[in-house]
């Protein structure tokens, strides 16, 4: 701190003095200019483009918050064309369309619990539970059972195997592609 600005060298009552910086210097010209009446025509109009080019909407105090912005015309003219576009009978049509195909591609599941699946996953799961449960299928889950018998062939230690529920039979829990209980089933 300068010598002459030091506490002990202010008079009682008098603030120290300090000189405008070059940057307050700026500003103040700055305001200047502004207000010279070269600019006033131009901050009119700017001012009137403004508000004809963001025209302050119907509903712009309603409710909470600071209201909603401005939407230039442009974008109200989109809107517009959206709107128009969505409600008009081209369009309900073909939302209409694509409900009643999707109805029919995901028919109501017969169950509660049970995912809706497409008509060609029903087909399929259809396909799976009539060759499951045909002459092949038990004949298939019968052979299977045997094979699985001869290949892990029965332990004394209970539980053996990981996925093993009882007994000391490998066909008792079996991996997930042979079921349990398939021999006394195809019996």
């Amino acid at each position: 701190m300068p010598m002459s600005e030091a506490p002990e060298n202010i008079p009682p009552g008098n603030p120290p003095s300090r000189k405008p910086g070059r940057r307050s210097k700026q500003r103040s010209g700055w305001r200047q200019w502004k207000s010279t009446l070269l600019t006033k025509p131009w901050r009119a109009f700017k001012d009137r483009f403004y508000n004809w080019w963001y025209p302050p909407s119907d509903h712009q105090w309603e409710g909470y918050g600071y209201g909603h912005s401005r939407k230039s015309r442009f974008a109200r003219i989109g809107q517009r064309l959206e709107r128009s576009v969505k409600y008009s009978a081209v369009s309900r049509a073909y939302r209409k369309l694509i409900a009643k195909w999707w109805n029919w591609w995901y028919p109501p599941s017969d169950h509660r619990s049970e995912r809706t699946k497409n008509r060609v996953e029903r087909s399929l799961d259809r396909m799976d539970r009539w060759i499951r449960y045909s002459a092949v299928g038990r004949g298939y889950r019968k052979l299977s059972a045997k094979w699985w018998n001869w290949w892990y062939p029965s332990s004394d230690i209970a539980f053996p195997l990981r996925w093993q529920r009882g007994g000391a039979r490998a066909i008792s829990g079996g991996p997930p592609i042979f079921r349990p209980g398939v021999e006394e089933r195809c019996a």
